[in-house]
């Protein structure tokens, strides 16, 4: 019965720093976009109101290039042939969608969602002998972590959908070159 209640205080106090640390972390991660070796989906809306589809190929100071198969971005390097140029007084609204950023959504909503489950599970503990529908700790960590891996699934899927970046230049240089700032140019 000790041991029970150390794991339970063990839980609670892990539950709580998670709870208080997380989301200054998400918070810091979410100010800009970093590119790494990302593939980022792009939709060009230019001045004339025409719709560009494919994948965001480069970035230079005065151009954005686009691919129309997946291609890491780079900002230096040497020119290649890309399917589309749009300089910058051509461009009217950007947006920046990672590639599968919804399946990556639905995996960490199902992974976060089945550890609170399961912390929740934990803290509340196994049903008393004398109830006449018992469940076991073990019963309740993957009843509970179940039901949130379903519901992080969904909503894991929603927030990935939604997310993306999107920057209104309307043919300006200087917001030209403020969104290649945000985006991590040099």
């Amino acid at each position: 019965m000790q041991t029970l209640n150390s794991l339970t205080k063990a839980i609670s106090n892990l539950s709580l720093f998670l709870l208080l640390i997380l989301p200054g972390i998400v918070g810091k991660t979410q100010d800009s976009v970093v590119f790494k070796k990302i593939v980022y989906k792009l939709k060009i809306t230019d001045q004339k109101g025409q719709v560009y589809k494919g994948f965001l190929a480069r970035i230079n100071d005065s151009a954005v290039f686009m691919n129309t198969e997946p291609i890491l971005v780079q900002f230096k390097g040497v020119d290649q042939t890309y399917s589309r140029t749009f300089h910058y007084e051509d461009l009217g609204i950007l947006r920046l969608q990672r590639k599968s950023s919804i399946g990556r959504g639905v995996w960490m909503g199902a992974i976060g969602g089945f550890l609170i489950g399961a912390i929740v599970a934990a803290v509340e503990g196994a049903d008393p002998e004398t109830d006449w529908f018992r469940l076991s700790l073990g019963d309740k960590i993957v009843g509970y972590g179940g039901l949130g891996a379903a519901s992080g699934c969904i909503v894991g899927g929603i927030i990935g959908a939604l997310a993306h970046k999107r920057f209104v230049i309307h043919g300006s240089r200087e917001k030209f070159l403020e969104m290649r700032h945000k985006l991590g140019a040099q």
